[in-house]
């Protein structure tokens, strides 16, 4: 098993650390092609939502990163200060609507549920915690993605 950790300003100008960080973490013969864009991108959408809402763009608040990789799978825990927010009640968006109307529709959350295997969020004095998980063998029950 190894751990890394990064710590950002919360500003979009530093996401190139955090995937750096990430492709690093994972760069292992036995992880699948694809595996690695799919895992910075659900990051990278995780991150900037964080950013935007969570820290009001607020350069000044600190965002940190922990990379857990083992055999199995890769974990991402993302942690800042800032108001309570759940992605997992935020409702599925009617994709349909969005493309014939072009409306002004977020698919950041979306992107997360459909990239990711498992999607955990904690909330405890203060402190934002996201853990996001990628199987790279997907134990029994864990559909594919």
């Amino acid at each position: 098993m190894s751990k890394r950790l990064v710590t950002i300003p919360s500003s979009t100008e530093h996401l190139g650390r955090v995937r750096d960080a990430v492709r690093d973490s994972i760069s292992q013969p036995h992880i699948p092609q694809g595996f690695a864009s799919q895992l910075i991108l659900a990051v990278d959408e995780a991150l900037v939502n964080i950013i935007l809402h969570s820290c009001e763009n607020r350069s000044g608040v600190m965002i940190d990163v922990s990379i857990t990789t083992d055999d199995e799978k890769v974990q991402v825990t993302l942690r800042n200060k800032g108001p309570y927010f759940d992605p997992g009640t935020f409702p599925a968006p009617d994709i349909e609507t969005y493309l014939r109307h072009r409306t002004r529709l977020s698919l950041g959350i979306h992107i997360m549920r459909k990239t990711l295997d498992d999607m955990q969020y904690y909330h405890n004095d203060g402190l934002n915690i996201l853990v996001l998980t990628k199987y790279v063998i997907k134990p029994a029950g864990i559909g594919g993605r």
